[in-house]
């Protein structure tokens, strides 16, 4: 069995259905899963009571009033009736592949400490009417794959881990940037093998707007929050979902080829932390930013030329090995 644990935000307008649609899936799954919501927003005691879900008030929160990462992890983990957990944001709908994903990983690790993560199908609405089909899972599935885009890079909304893991944790503001690279950085550094579920596990992400994000703010990365956030994970730190080294496939779990994988990440680190200075001294940068765009665009086709031609010289060495 599996406790699932998460926070809420204030229930209205688009973010009530949001979030709604959301717990209502994990109600949802077989065999049930206890579901703990944490903070005191408003609408999360009525979800609790429809829902039948066990509700924890009080959580610490940073200057601003958000709830601490630190704070709901230790609570979650601390209440959780059963040995294995879920941090998972209030905005994702999960289906049946992933718990037949998180029985593959627990079943593999034999009781040793895991980490399984994976990325998200965003999609911009979801009907409320297609969670009460029978076909449900195959219904949602379409639906994501016809108006959704698999996101399986950044972005990393559920994590599952034995209940007795320890993350020391700094201060993160939960729902701003960068917090979730801290899961894969410090499970690496420990030892403890990073699971990427994202090939089986459908996670749909219901996109919503970022009410945090003020006017005369450049991006999301530049709010109090993000910054803070930002200078807490520290460049160097922000492991993303290809620095797994284990994939759930169909036919169990597989190794990755890390070390590529690993590379890529560094590569993609050092890209967000330039382009994430250049945005301070905006818009003197511009020019350097749009310079370095270029370039980046120019490395990209390059690549996709050279890999095209390597391609067609194996297929030509092929026929003639064949002719031969």
């Amino acid at each position: 069995m599996l406790t699932i644990f998460s926070t809420t935000k204030p229930s209205r307008g688009h973010i009530a259905v949001i979030q709604r649609n959301a717990i209502r899936s994990w109600t949802l799954l077989q065999p049930r899963p206890e579901i703990i919501l944490i903070g005191d927003e408003p609408g999360v005691r009525e979800l609790c009571q429809e829902f039948n879900l066990r509700h924890l008030p009080e959580v610490e929160r940073n200057e601003f009033g958000t709830p601490l990462v630190r704070s709901l992890f230790a609570l979650g983990q601390a209440h959780a009736t059963f040995e294995t957990v879920c941090y998972v944001n209030a905005d994702i709908i999960f289906l049946k592949d992933f718990l037949d994903a998180v029985d593959v990983s627990r079943k593999w690790a034999r009781g040793e400490p895991f980490l399984l993560l994976g990325g998200r199908w965003n999609v911009e609405r979801i009907d409320p009417e297609l969670l009460d089909r029978p076909d449900r899972d195959a219904a949602l599935k379409t639906y994501a794959a016809a108006h959704g885009f698999h996101d399986t890079r950044v972005p990393m909304d559920y994590f599952i881990f034995p209940k007795s893991a320890t993350w020391e944790l700094p201060d993160f503001a939960i729902g701003r940037n960068a917090w979730d690279s801290w899961f894969p950085y410090q499970a690496r550094r420990k030892g403890v093998p990073v699971i990427d579920g994202s090939s089986v596990i459908t996670a749909i992400h219901q996109n919503h707007d970022y009410a945090h994000f003020h006017r005369g703010e450049i991006s999301i990365l530049h709010t109090a929050e993000g910054k803070q956030n930002l200078r807490l994970i520290g460049f160097g730190r922000r492991y993303l979902i290809s620095s797994a080294n284990f994939k759930v496939t169909s036919n169990g779990l597989q190794p990755t080829r890390n070390r590529i994988r690993m590379l890529r990440d560094r590569l993609q680190e050092g890209e967000l932390h330039l382009f994430y200075q250049l945005h301070r001294w905006w818009p003197y940068s511009a020019p350097l930013y749009l310079c370095l765009k270029s370039v980046k665009r120019g490395v990209k086709w390059f690549a996709h030329g050279a890999k095209a031609l390597i391609s067609m010289r194996q297929r030509r060495h092929s026929r003639s090995v064949r002719s031969e």
